[in-house]
C-alpha cells in the first residue's frame, strides 16, 4: 500500500473518486457561468485543486478554455495525459502563476479545508 499524502489514502480514496466523470460536474460549471458577473466572454477558467481533472474534462467537453492547479503529482500526470493545461503547485508553499485579472472564473472546490490557515488565507487573497 502506498503512503498517505496530505491525509489522502492514495489507494482507496482515488478509487472512489475515480468513479466520477465530467458529467458529475455539469452542475458546477453551470453555476460558475450563471454567477459570472461580467459582460465579457469567459476566457479562462482555473480549477485549483483539480485532482483527476473531471471538472477540466467538463469544461473541455463544452469547448471552454480551462486549466488546473494540483499539488499531487500522480493527478498532474493523469491530467497531462488527458491533454489538460496543468500546473504542479503546492499551494501551501507557492503562489499561483497567473497574472492579475487573467482568469475569468476560479473554482476551488474541496481544497481550502485541506490547507493550513495561513495557506488558505494567502490562497483566498490571490484569488
Amino acid at each position: 500500500m502506498k503512503k498517505r499524502d496530505k491525509g489522502f489514502n492514495i489507494q482507496t480514496d482515488w478509487e472512489k473518486v475515480g468513479l466520477r466523470t465530467w458529467k458529475d460536474y455539469k452542475w458546477l460549471l453551470l453555476n460558475c457561468i450563471k454567477h459570472y458577473n461580467s459582460d465579457n466572454l469567459v476566457e479562462k477558467i482555473i480549477d485549483i485543486g483539480c485532482g483527476r481533472g473531471e471538472f477540466l474534462d467538463c469544461c473541455k467537453h463544452f469547448g471552454l478554455n480551462a486549466c488546473g492547479v494540483e499539488g499531487y503529482s500522480d493527478a498532474v500526470i493523469l491530467c497531462k495525459s488527458k491533454g489538460h493545461e496543468i500546473y504542479n503547485i503546492d499551494v501551501e508553499k507557492e503562489n499561483l502563476p497567473f497574472n492579475e485579472n487573467s482568469i475569468s472564473i476560479v473554482v476551488c472546490a474541496q481544497l481550502i479545508e485541506h490547507v493550513s490557515y495561513d495557506a488558505g488565507k494567502n490562497l483566498l487573497h490571490e484569488i
